[in-house]
């Protein structure tokens, strides 16, 4: 693999670490150019993230909306 292959597959490795939950410091790369491309991807994979929270956000936003507070069920889903 090249340099530049390297760095890519390391970035993506901290794309995907960001997105599964883990902790930076799982990883064991320093402060050198691997390094920042890990963080690059992490950085990256925790901007994906926040974007797909605050759609999720919206989406429960505009549901709530639509059903004016009432359930899906039309009010039949509380027990007697």
């Amino acid at each position: 693999m090249s340099k530049d292959d390297d760095l890519k597959w390391i970035e993506e490795q901290g794309y995907k670490a960001a997105i599964a939950g883990e902790a930076i410091s799982n990883y064991g790369y320093g402060k050198d150019e691997k390094g920042a491309a890990f963080h690059r991807g992490y950085y990256r994979g925790i901007v994906w993230l926040n974007r797909k929270r605050e759609e999720q956000k919206e989406s429960r936003r505009c549901e709530k909306d639509t059903t004016d507070g009432q359930s899906k069920t039309g009010g039949m889903d509380r027990e007697a």
